[in-house]
């Protein structure tokens, strides 16, 4: 898996740990906290994290989260990334049902915006 995602995201070994608002992410450890508590995270829901934080700011198209960290050439329901990103919003954002970090962007995808701290 550690292979799939430095081919995936080469800059991967730069990128391990991050810290924005009250919320840690430590990719290599593979553990999150917000508030100073455990977030039990999927793999897929880190893969997704670390592809936002890649793309931070910019409009990220539903298929092409589902290319690259799905691998999907072919694409199946789209409500495969709104279900993953809403169990995202609901463990990260202060208030998922109005997200800051998580934003829609309607029939696109969603961009991931956040002032962000890498983390030693």
């Amino acid at each position: 898996m550690r292979a799939l995602l430095r081919r995936s995201y080469p800059d991967q070994r730069e990128l391990t740990k991050v810290r924005f608002d009250d919320v840690i992410i430590d990719f290599k450890g593979m553990s999150a906290f917000k508030k100073g508590k455990l977030i039990k995270f999927t793999v897929k829901e880190y893969d997704i994290l670390h592809y936002f934080i890649q793309h931070r700011g910019e409009v990220v198209h539903r298929h092409d989260l589902l290319n690259e960290v799905w691998g999907y050439k072919k694409m199946p329901s789209t409500r495969t990334v709104d279900n993953f990103i809403l169990d995202i919003r609901k463990k990260i954002e202060p208030n998922p049902s109005h997200p800051i970090y998580f934003t829609s962007v309607s029939g696109i995808g969603y961009r991931f915006e956040a002032d962000l701290e890498k983390q030693d």
